[in-house]
């Protein structure tokens, strides 16, 4: 994210407030059956073989690109190397991945669907 991009990083913090409320984590650990470091949120697992692990990860962080499908990760570096280099423009940073994101939901391929 660019330095001097104050509205992006609003967003962004905008964002990671609503998205590390507890009702908001529980519901997405709820549905997508992935782990939390918010501990609570983990009831939410019914996987028995998942719950066995729940131990291990009681203190990890785990990054953000585990709920991402390889491509948007590959995509997402690409992009933000162009927005270092000058090379694109935010916008089009956002473009390009979900362009990227709705080929993979359109051929089935998506964490989400």
């Amino acid at each position: 994210m660019p330095a001097k991009a104050a509205e992006s990083r609003d967003s962004v913090v905008a964002f990671l407030d609503y998205a590390s409320r507890p009702e908001v984590d529980r519901a997405v650990v709820e549905g997508l059956q992935v782990y939390s470091p918010i501990a609570a949120s983990n009831v939410g697992i019914h996987d028995a073989v998942a719950r066995e692990f729940l131990p291990i990860f009681k203190d990890a962080i785990p990054p953000l690109n585990w709920l991402w499908e390889p491509e948007i990760e590959a995509e997402m570096d690409d992009q933000v190397q162009a927005l270092v280099k000058g090379d694109t423009d935010p916008a089009s940073v956002g473009q390009a991945i979900e362009a990227i994101a709705q080929g993979l939901r359109s051929s089935g391929r998506s964490y989400y669907s």
